[in-house]
């Protein structure tokens, strides 16, 4: 989607601005700072140092449940990820007491739905006039998508057939109507014909695709080449694929990001220490989603992607600073215990602020910016218990690999 690749190309050029400002104007104004007197606070605030006296006990004496219960949960949030279904709606889009809405629902209820779907026959004349077999043929796509969507629901030149049995031809029916009216059922040339169906205008894209399929499938039983076609499913099975490959390449991003990490560190180990920590935030989501009903949307997969490039940085902060601890001599506990120390508050800080500045949007009347909201401020704290509490489990439970880290002491 064109949308979509903005956004990525936006990405990439809002990373590098913040790169090139992180390593020349932050430094600038931290040095003006000092010129002017600034003074380190002797202490962080109780409101970013709390969690880690728990995380360092939970280091030192409860890593061993603690990443036997990660490594479990982490499988058995695939399940939810692999039977999560992309979807899409035009109502998700819509405030959840839109009158717009409410006026479909309507419509929905007392006739059944006005949103169009469209069924192309093939016929075999050429002729102002329709034949008697071309006819007994749309005659029989009207029937096969009658039988799928309902009685009264649809519309084609066989919905005449009544005025044919009180003794009017086809060619009076046509003729009747009118050249543009006639359009909506045969066309100038009469090589080809069309039935309209009508579906609910709400209507979740799972069933929308389930009723193309049984109508495709029953047309094609028929020997007859037509396909459903329309502006709804043309957008509900475009936005569906295009959800799919989004995640696709979220969990290929993963992927990358965790091999650029053990590439970045020149061990293949804390490459593969970081895969649950940084898999175990976007699982969660994913079960909050399937568990909530909400599914797959693309909302969904933009939140998710913005999340999980915010809360990777927590881990390779905690990893940068146990390397740096390891190559300047310190043990493996003792640098599992540092980095919680060094490093834990200012991620704490960093998660909060980023939730804070998101939380605003989950009281959004537009469900989808809700959503969004909801869905980032859940995937950064899932990924800061990650950091905090599973990654020093999962460094102590493997301190035999990384004993010769840095040369440091065991």
């Amino acid at each position: 989607g064109q949308g979509i690749e903005e956004f990525g190309y936006s990405g990439v050029i809002a990373v590098a601005l913040a790169f090139v400002t992180l390593v020349t104007f932050l430094p600038l104004a931290l040095k003006l700072a000092v010129r002017l007197g600034f003074k380190r606070p002797e202490r962080f605030s109780v409101a970013v140092t709390a969690p880690i006296p728990v995380a360092r006990l939970v280091a030192a004496r409860y890593w061993r449940p603690v990443s036997i219960g990660a490594v479990i949960v982490t499988a058995l949030l695939f399940y939810p990820h692999f039977a999560m279904q992309p979807r899409f709606s035009f109502e998700d889009f819509l405030p959840s007491d839109s009158q717009a809405l409410q006026t479909a629902k309507g419509i929905d209820s007392g006739v059944g739905g006005v949103a169009p779907i469209y069924i192309r026959v093939p016929l075999s004349g050429k002729l102002d006039d329709v034949s008697d077999a071309d006819f007994a043929r749309i005659r029989q796509v009207h029937e096969i998508v009658e039988n799928v969507i309902g009685k009264g629901k649809v519309i084609s030149a066989a919905s005449f057939a009544h005025y044919a049995d009180e003794g009017f031809s086809r060619q009076d029916i046509f003729s009747a109507v009118g050249p543009y009216l006639k359009r909506r059922f045969v066309t100038d040339d009469g090589t080809q014909a069309l039935v309209t169906g009508f579906l609910p205008t709400v209507m979740p894209s799972d069933k929308l695709e389930a009723t193309v399929h049984t109508i495709d499938a029953d047309l094609e039983a028929a020997g007859i080449d037509s396909r459903v076609a329309g502006f709804r499913l043309l957008t509900t099975f475009a936005s569906t694929d295009m959800i799919g490959s989004m995640r696709n390449s979220l969990m290929a991003a993963i992927i990358i990001n965790i091999g650029l990490i053990g590439f970045a560190f020149r061990s293949l180990r804390i490459g593969l220490v970081a895969i649950i920590p940084n898999v175990l935030p976007i699982l969660g989501t994913e079960f909050y989603l399937w568990w909530s009903g909400a599914g797959l949307q693309l909302t969904t997969v933009i939140a998710l992607t913005v999340a999980f490039g915010i809360a990777v940085d927590d881990t390779i902060h905690y990893l940068a600073t146990y390397v740096r601890a390891r190559r300047n001599g310190i043990g493996h506990e003792e640098a599992v215990d540092f980095a919680l120390e060094r490093i834990g508050p200012a991620l704490v800080a960093t998660t909060l602020i980023l939730c804070a500045g998101t939380i605003v949007v989950v009281f959004s009347d537009l469900p989808q910016v809700a959503l969004f909201g909801t869905l980032t401020v859940l995937t950064l704290v899932t990924a800061l218990i990650g950091d905090l509490f599973v990654l020093p489990a999962l460094l102590m439970s493997a301190r035999r690999f990384f004993v010769s880290l840095g040369g440091g002491g065991k």
